[in-house]
């Protein structure tokens, strides 16, 4: 596609164009082909942005235009939101420590010590561990085939930590593995609370601006000299609360979720697979990191354990209810 000119304003408006002319299911396509490119490259920007801030200070720095945002989105929806909390404040609250905190805290500590590209593929089995509290759950049928996908993924997830940048497997370099695999972790549990929640009929947006407004509180306490330094660096603040903050985590997560109303559950969960791809890709070219072969067999057996555990024998959920088939995380 060429746009007219060349200028940013006929290429939004070609796309916009573009959009109208498909369907529903196209628009989705095209919206979660877009989340996806945004979500792979955040691993490569986080990592990036932690060469001159502390973990801490990223992530208050990431957050504060995300968290400004969905407090003046509250203050006019204040009736719904006290509804929210005295109906569900334990899950509420948990979700938000979890799912905003926790997953965002995880990550970027844990990028300390792990390339981005192995980052990608640990927080890429974040599905694996929503399937498993399914079943511990009793809201899913335990099934082969998914368990021999996990097996894969997680065998093909040491391979990767130990091959990746072909120097030895040491303790420190594994207690960032773990750090990272916190995030997902985190994710799977956010997961699983917001679904009882909004399968209780509370709207999306609300929930998603709610645990966003409670879930970045904990990161003002981890105020530093690195924020202050940042705050005078507009290339940093391009990156982290520009790209970071308002695209790949608010706009991104808004999006993802526009597109799951209007797209099929197998189609989202092959959207996921293709976030870690992308993730190598960018990491590759943009902060020259280097994988073996054994990493590259390594990370095909990750990715094609998360696509059978997304994509094999998946069923559709009635349409009435919040759907998340995939269990991604916002990056």
């Amino acid at each position: 596609m060429v746009c007219s000119g060349g200028s940013p304003v006929a290429f939004f408006a070609s796309m916009v164009a573009m959009m109208r002319g498909t369907g529903q299911r196209g628009q989705a396509l095209l919206v979660m082909s877009a989340v996806t490119l945004v979500w792979s490259g955040a691993f490569a920007a986080l990592k990036y942005s932690l060469a001159s801030l502390t973990p801490g200070a990223t992530v208050l720095l990431r957050f504060i235009p995300v968290w400004l945002l969905c407090a003046l989105y509250l203050i006019p929806r204040r009736r719904e939101l006290i509804s929210l909390l005295k109906r569900h404040p334990g899950r509420t609250v948990a979700a938000s420590l979890l799912g905003v905190a926790g997953y965002h805290l995880f990550l970027a500590y844990g990028l300390e010590g792990v390339t981005s590209a192995a980052s990608s593929l640990i927080v890429g089995c974040g599905s694996l561990f929503i399937y498993l509290f399914s079943v511990l759950s009793r809201t899913e049928r335990p099934r082969l085939v998914r368990f021999i996908g996990i097996v894969f993924a997680l065998g093909g997830l040491f391979v990767v930590l130990r091959y990746g940048s072909g120097a030895k497997l040491n303790l420190e370099y594994l207690g960032y593995a773990l750090i990272v695999l916190g995030a997902p972790l985190s994710w799977s549990a956010y997961t699983v609370l917001t679904k009882k929640i909004l399968n209780d009929g509370y709207d999306v947006n609300l929930l998603t601006a709610t645990t966003f407004f409670f879930g970045c509180l904990p990161a003002f306490f981890l105020v530093d000299k690195t924020f202050f330094e940042a705050l005078a660096s507009p290339g940093t603040l391009l990156l982290v609360p520009g790209y970071l903050g308002l695209i790949a985590s608010l706009a991104g997560y808004l999006g993802w979720n526009w597109a799951l109303k209007r797209s099929d559950p197998s189609q989202v969960a092959a959207f996921i697979v293709l976030i870690p791809v992308l993730a190598h890709l960018w990491s590759y070219l943009f902060l020259d990191e280097r994988l073996t072969w054994l990493a590259l067999l390594g990370g095909l057996a990750v990715l094609g354990g998360v696509a059978a555990v997304n994509l094999v024998g998946r069923e559709s959920p009635p349409r009435t209810q919040f759907r998340d088939p995939s269990g991604s995380a916002p990056r």
